[in-house]
Parts: structure tokens; C-alpha cells; sequence
């Protein structure tokens, strides 16, 4: 997961000698999906926690948090990639 403008260097960082990329997808929306599909849960579990609400509604991606805003408008990106090694 990187916000979109530290993306392009990612390929370099994640690069091995003896590692071929296989698949690289973008897998932003179904963390969204997955984020709003246990949006009830994590709000019921956070209620309880006065202390560190504001810490954990960002922690968890919670609707409003500035990862569930970046994932949603696109300004942060969340790849799934797999290595093969080579040889």
C-alpha cells in the first residue's frame, strides 16, 4: 500500500536478483469493499474505546479515516504482487 505518488518507485525497491514478477494487481476497490463490509463492527468495538477512538477509527480504515478517504478517491493504492524465483 503506498499513496499514489510513491508508487512509481516501488518496482525498483521491491526488485531481487533472482525474482521475476508474476502478477501485480490492483486490488484497491475490494479493500474498500472489505473496509465497508466490517464498517458496523469495528464502529461497535471503537464506541467502547474513548481514549483511543481517533487512533483506532484511523488504524482500522474507518469510514472518514484518511486511508478509507485515499483508498477510495484513489490517492493511495493497494497492490497484490507475486514473485516467482528464478532458476
Amino acid at each position: 500500500m503506498r499513496s499514489k505518488n510513491q508508487f512509481t518507485g516501488l518496482s525498483g525497491q521491491l526488485d531481487a536478483p533472482d525474482l521475476d514478477l508474476v502478477q501485480d494487481r490492483n486490488i484497491s476497490k475490494g479493500v474498500v469493499a472489505a473496509l465497508n463490509a466490517a464498517e458496523a463492527r469495528k464502529r461497535e468495538r471503537i464506541g467502547k474505546s474513548r481514549l483511543l477512538r481517533h487512533f483506532m477509527t484511523e488504524f482500522s480504515g474507518s469510514k472518514g479515516s484518511a486511508l478509507y478517504k485515499g483508498l477510495s478517491r484513489g490517492d493511495v493504492v493497494y497492490v497484490a504482487r507475486r514473485y516467482r524465483k528464478t532458476g
